[in-house]
């Protein structure tokens, strides 16, 4: 084995490194639908944003609420192989918010947003296989909430293109 996968293998890895993804998912999400709603002369872009920037915020506090309740519960051991997966999708996801921190137009805007969006999906189905049954129901809803602005995000850049 090369020095570098056996220090990736070495990683801790925890619930809570999903949990601080998410809240720098949505942190990022939050920032950037209030940058684009900045940008936009178009009062139902503007508000289009702001509102999605709300629902970032909201969706942040639960998941520090849930950081507190998740790491009090017993959850299941990870594969090796899970885990492994499990640090590549967090690794690509901070190199992808690492890279779009920069000033963009709002076509760009909306290709970020759009896999902001997909990815927080992503992370949320995983969290909801590792952690407790008693939070099944508060990650479906907001998986449906993701999904919802995943379709409006679709929906205004497809109207926008016409």
């Amino acid at each position: 084995k090369s020095e570098e996968g056996e220090s990736i293998m070495q990683e801790i890895f925890s619930i809570e490194d999903v949990i601080n993804v998410m809240i720098e998912l949505e942190t990022c999400g939050n920032e950037h639908y209030l940058s684009l709603s900045k940008q936009t002369q178009s009062e139902e872009l503007k508000n289009l944003f702001l509102n999605l920037a709300n629902a970032e915020q909201k969706h942040k506090l639960r998941y520090e609420n849930f950081k507190k309740e998740i790491l009090n519960f017993e959850h299941e051991d990870l594969s090796d192989d899970y885990e492994a997966y499990i640090l590549s999708l967090l690794k690509q996801t901070i190199r992808f918010l690492n890279e779009t921190r920069t000033q963009m137009n709002v076509d760009e805007g909306f290709r970020i947003a759009i896999q902001l969006e997909k990815d927080t999906i992503l992370f949320l189905m995983e969290l909801k296989s590792m952690i407790g049954q008693q939070f099944n129901a508060d990650m479906e809803q907001i998986i449906s909430e993701e999904r919802g602005h995943l379709k409006l995000l679709y929906q205004y850049q497809n109207h926008l293109q016409v």
